[in-house]
């Protein structure tokens, strides 16, 4: 009787067992790659409920709980990896140690595939025949967005069809983080370059940088094609700046406001100019003007805002450029500030009449022009030569002048040429206006005059 007993239970033990505790996992994608979302799932079955369902991910980190309230149960979660490896994922319940509970399966978990491309920018350029040209190119770098790595490229070679004219021996490296990088090179292309490629009969060549690392390596290709100044892009040459007495550098008085800036800028190809010009690092006007290819450009601070005289002192004026892009060291000029104040810059005074290169009858004449607000007096002169001192002059607070036939025939002769020129004064001190010197010519005979 005993025995049988001890069979029963035996049995009543399996069968509970086999019914009720039975747990069963899943794991979707394995293998699995670093970084992808793992889908973990466990079932259960109890003989009774409430009963904890858990399950462990391998990795150190905390699992996940499901708190079953009915038969079966499910727990469905998902986890990442961060490093590849063997990971034992677990499922177990906190209401027996059955088998089989828990359970357990292998989850492989591997690098993802990575790659790397490259891409120049830009990836062409025109250039002038019998020239040698500064080029700035960008390495625009796109990879496996978890890609962290170094490349490093030892030089760039010049190629013209499958033969190598040159190199530049110069290395770049490039940290690429999170699949992104980029990195700059400054190609100085010279003459010789380019004479050697026309001597390969090619009127094209190419400037390659291959980067790589233990892992990888990648190539950049930029292409050249040789043209003529007017064809070529857009490339400044030379540039130089002065001011108005052709020096780059000039002292003027306090608050004196005709002082310019001039820039002289050599230039190939067409294309937008832009730049601002600069005093002791403060903007004072800027620059956006299409130039068409006529080899130079003139370009001059403006009448306003005028380069600021305010200030006694020494003033450093920069015409900084933006684009394009240019390795030309962009020069820089200074004015001094003196601290005695500018006399004011006389007005324009018109003449009337004669007009220029007029041919007079030989007898006293009227000479006339536009009168000027606030002014006392005026002072007209003539002269034999423009350079010389003046033959007679006179002064008139009206706005024309006759000659005196007293002083007409000591001083002028016919068919003798002359110059005439009026200065107007506020005061006896301050002139107010002067006009150009104007020649003129008293006739021989009695020819109609002008």
């Amino acid at each position: 009787m005993k025995g049988k007993i001890t069979i029963f239970m035996c049995m009543a033990i399996i069968l509970t067992a086999g019914l009720s505790w039975a747990i069963t996992l899943n794991v979707s994608p394995n293998p699995a790659l670093v970084g992808q979302n793992v889908n973990i799932s466990a079932t259960a079955s109890f003989v009774s409920t409430p009963c904890p369902l858990s399950i462990n991910f391998g990795d150190g980190l905390q699992g996940y709980i499901q708190d079953c309230t009915i038969t079966p149960c499910n727990a469905i979660t998902t986890h990442t990896y961060t490093a590849p490896g063997t990971y034992t994922i677990t499922a177990s319940t906190g209401c027996g140690a059955i088998p089989p509970d828990p359970v357990s399966t292998l989850l492989f978990v591997q690098l993802p595939p990575v790659s790397v491309s490259v891409t120049p920018v830009p990836s062409s350029f025109r250039i002038a025949r019998g020239q040698s040209s500064a080029k700035s190119i960008g390495y625009q770098f796109r990879g496996t967005p978890s890609l962290n790595i170094t490349m490093t490229s030892i030089e760039g070679i010049f190629m013209a069809g499958n033969e190598s004219i040159g190199a530049v021996p110069i290395p770049l490296t490039v940290n690429i983080q999170n699949g992104s990088g980029f990195v700059s090179d400054a190609v100085n292309i010279p003459v010789a370059i380019i004479k050697r490629a026309i001597q390969s009969n090619a009127n094209t060549f190419t400037y390659t940088r291959t980067f790589s690392n233990s892992q990888m390596s990648v190539t950049a290709t930029v292409f050249f094609t040789i043209t003529t100044e007017a064809g070529a892009d857009f490339e400044l040459k030379r540039i130089e700046l002065y001011f108005d007495n052709r020096r780059p550098e000039i002292t003027v008085e306090r608050n004196f406001s005709k002082l310019r800036a001039y820039a002289a800028i050599r230039f190939i190809g067409s294309g937008l100019l832009q730049g601002y010009w600069e005093v002791d690092g403060r903007l004072i006007s800027t620059v956006n003007q299409h130039l068409v290819y006529a080899k130079d450009v003139l370009l001059e601070t403006p009448e306003i805002p005028p380069l600021p005289t305010f200030d006694p002192g020494s003033h450093i004026v920069r015409f900084v450029i933006t684009s394009p892009a240019t390795a030309i060291p962009l020069p820089s000029i200074v004015y001094y500030v003196t601290p005695g104040e500018a006399k004011p810059i006389p007005v324009k005074i018109n003449l009337i009449s004669p007009l220029y290169e007029a041919s007079l009858e030989y007898t006293p004449a009227s000479f006339n022009w536009d009168p000027l607000d606030s002014t006392a007096v005026y002072l007209v002169q003539y002269f034999e030569k423009p350079d010389t001192g003046p033959i007679f002059s006179a002064y008139t607070r009206g706005s024309s002048y006759s000659l005196p036939q007293t002083v007409f025939n000591d001083v002028f002769s016919p068919g003798q040429k002359y110059y005439w020129k009026v200065t107007g004064f506020k005061d006896e001190k301050n002139i107010k206006g002067e006009s150009e010197i104007r020649p003129f010519t008293f006739q021989k005979n009695g020819k109609e005059s002008y």
